[in-house]
């Protein structure tokens, strides 16, 4: 099943939105796939089993809770996941701008991968990231924002593919 968004699908007012099957959503020009409210780091409504292909800036943004769902970028996106809650058991692949990040600047991660992106996981002070995987990125794996991330029982490997990188050559990514 494919659902056509050519400029976006907020979530203003929707409290819980679920996929059945293979849900995809295409978001072709507009800022994001998927979003919260607007101007909030994220709201308090929860998404499931969707999954979101963008080539502009964000495929799921500003959502309180994220669980089963996959992004993929293309043409330049800049992130998979960006400024949402808890996110559970989610995919990040292909978000390969110069700035391009799995998942960015979110609070809770739980069993989450990040593959062939720029960078896998770029956290925010406090943010808890639990068996997270980061690899085949072109820049580090895991890395902040600012401030401390914790890491429990995360694994990354075959990262920084491009030395030049700057998260790699300037030595920023973190170790977990």
């Amino acid at each position: 099943m494919y659902i056509a968004s050519p400029i976006s699908i907020r979530l203003n007012e929707c409290t819980y939105l679920k996929g059945v099957g293979d849900v995809w959503v295409f978001n072709n020009g507009g800022n994001y796939g998927i979003g919260g409210y607007h101007g909030s780091f994220y709201v308090y409504n929860k998404l499931e089993n969707i999954n979101v292909k963008t080539n502009n800036h964000y495929g799921i943004t500003g959502i309180g809770t994220v669980l089963s769902c996959d992004v993929r970028g293309y043409g330049g996106a800049w992130a998979g996941f960006y400024a949402c809650g808890d996110i559970g058991s989610c995919n990040a692949d292909s978000f390969l701008d110069p700035y391009g990040n799995g998942f960015s600047q979110n609070k809770n991660l739980d069993d989450c991968t990040a593959t062939n992106n720029t960078i896998g996981f770029y956290s925010n002070n406090g943010s808890i990231l639990t068996n997270c995987l980061s690899h085949d990125n072109q820049g580090c794996g895991f890395t902040m924002f600012y401030g401390t991330a914790t890491y429990v029982n995360c694994i990354e490997y075959n990262n920084c593919l491009n030395p030049n990188n700057g998260s790699c050559y300037y030595g920023y990514c973190d170790t977990v």
